[in-house]
């Protein structure tokens, strides 16, 4: 009986501890000026890039423990797909404002102007006949 006990505690502390462990260190997340490169896997190994030219969305999560540890999960939403989850990233919030300070500087005109374009759409000031900007080079926002 004791045996068996015995057993079933190690396949517990195996899957409750070995298997989360794992999975965490085989997964890194690299920010750089110009992407995010998130690497998974353990067996298959995954490469996936967010350039930060593109434009996303960042949402910082966080559990209960999470906030004891200040760490959290931060949701990068490209609109394209699924959001990027990246889990369990120590100082999350810091991490946020950082990505989003590295957008804001890595958009070029032509990205700067469909945003703006999209923020006009979605007020409803563009988009009616004849009120539309006249959009070339010497109008695109300038880059600091």
């Amino acid at each position: 009986m004791r045996i068996t006990a015995l057993a079933a505690a190690g396949v517990l502390a195996i899957v409750g501890v070995l298997v989360p462990l794992l999975r965490w260190l085989s997964r890194s997340y690299t920010i750089t000026t110009r992407r995010i490169v998130i690497r998974s896997g353990f067996l298959v190994r995954t490469r996936q890039e967010l350039l930060h030219s593109r434009g996303y969305d960042v949402t910082v999560r966080r559990s209960g423990g999470q906030l004891l540890g200040k760490s959290g999960d931060i949701l990068v939403n490209t609109g394209l797909d699924a959001p990027v989850r990246l889990r369990d990233v120590p100082h999350a919030a810091l991490v946020q404002e950082a990505l989003q300070d590295l957008m804001e500087r890595s958009l070029n005109p032509v990205a700067a102007r469909r945003q703006q374009e999209r923020s006009l759409r979605q007020s409803g000031e563009l988009g009616r006949r004849g009120d539309e900007p006249d959009w070339h080079p010497g109008n695109w926002p300038q880059q600091d």
